[in-house]
């Protein structure tokens, strides 16, 4: 149970940075964090869908780098 909890507490802003509103930019959102986890080339968005401003991008960096899936040093060199 204490790791669940441990993970939970990982992962769940990840979830929020996600799913924040507009929910609608949920699938824009996860393109981006493909993109900074180098699994993704680009994060290409469809009309009527436009893509995530700057400070978006850097609140979802921030949420991977707090869940442990990016580190610092990456982080900043996707800046």
């Amino acid at each position: 149970l204490g790791e669940a909890q441990r993970l939970n507490d990982r992962i769940y802003p990840l979830a929020g940075a996600f799913y924040a509103d507009p929910w609608a930019d949920m699938h824009n959102r996860m393109k981006e964090a493909l993109v900074l986890l180098g699994r993704l080339p680009r994060a290409t968005v469809r009309p009527p869908l436009v893509k995530l401003s700057g400070a978006e991008v850097a609140r979802i960096r921030a949420a991977l780098v707090n869940a442990a899936l990016l580190d610092m040093k990456a982080a900043r060199n996707a800046a």
